[in-house]
């Protein structure tokens, strides 16, 4: 297996980035847009993938110092995402968007603050 080739921190911007990008494409928007608009919906899927994804490759170390980050529960909706494609809850997604992401977002920047952490 290749070595990691993203750093710990650089990950957890790119997790922050997501929640900055899911949180402007959904500014001024309503849960109804999911159903009129396919490339909201596509841009918030693939951003909670990516958010998922990198939720992954955070060390257990790491996430240790951020017990109310859910990390598993990012990973599983990845996976949730990716191989359920055919069948995504819109509901869901919207509550993730608009409700988990800004606390995620919260949260991965208190991480990303902490002395030596990452």
């Amino acid at each position: 297996m290749r070595p990691d080739p993203l750093s710990t921190r650089v990950r957890l911007l790119h997790m922050v980035e997501a929640c900055n990008r899911a949180q402007a494409f959904i500014e001024d928007r309503e849960r109804a847009d999911l159903e009129k608009d396919e490339m909201l919906r596509l841009a918030l899927q693939y951003l909670v993938l990516t958010l998922g994804e990198a939720a992954k490759h955070i060390p257990q170390e790491t996430q240790l110092l951020a017990p109310t980050i859910p990390w598993r529960a990012m990973a599983a909706s990845r996976d949730r995402m990716a191989h359920g494609y055919f069948d995504i809850n819109l509901d869901m997604l919207w509550a993730m968007a608009s409700m988990d992401i800004p606390t995620l977002r919260e949260g991965l920047n208190r991480l990303l603050e902490q002395d030596g952490a990452v």
